[in-house]
């Protein structure tokens, strides 16, 4: 796994063992990025279930001010905070180690980007997006991008979030709410 663009563009980056974490494709990512493109630069980042962080790195190798990464496994924080190292991006990061929901009680709004890539088996789209409105940490046009599989499709409305693009790459898609 590797950085694709910004000022970290071409590092590689370190993925955690093991079968509980699918880092989200590097031809993913570069769509995703695309889109977000003129959004990146100077926005306040969340990256939930960060696995590796590869994406609120991306974020922040783009321009992005600042990431926050939530993860629940402290080996994976590691890895995180490695990876960080190694980009560069260390001081404009913070890490979480806890599980959500709760986790979101020390995130620091507002957020103005979140990208939710979840386990596929063992997740509830619907909780994690009302828990994301009712934490009042995102910014009034905010995005939240959830990464799910493609033969889903979550809910087109949640509370005060509604979904306006679904894109689909393969086995997974990701929706666009606003």
């Amino acid at each position: 796994m590797r950085v694709i663009a910004g000022t970290a563009r071409g590092l590689p980056i370190k993925a955690p063992a093991g079968r509980d974490v699918r880092p989200t494709l590097d031809r993913v990512r570069e769509a995703v990025f695309n889109i977000l493109a003129p959004r990146v630069s100077a926005a306040r980042f969340l990256d939930l279930y960060a696995g590796s962080g590869a994406i609120g790195i991306e974020a922040l190798s783009r321009g992005a001010a600042h990431a926050t990464f939530v993860e629940a496994d402290p080996a994976n924080v590691r890895i995180i905070a490695e990876n960080l190292a190694k980009t560069r991006l260390a001081d404009r990061a913070a890490c979480i180690t806890a599980p959500l929901p709760s986790a979101l009680r020390r995130v620091r709004g507002p957020i103005d980007l979140v990208y939710a890539d979840a386990p596929f088996d063992r997740f509830d789209p619907i909780a994690l997006l009302q828990a994301l409105t009712r934490a009042t940490i995102l910014a009034p046009d905010a995005w939240t991008l959830l990464e799910h599989p493609a033969h889903s499709q979550p809910p087109q409305t949640i509370e005060r979030l509604t979904r306006f693009d679904l894109r689909r790459y393969g086995q997974v898609a990701i929706s666009f709410y606003a």
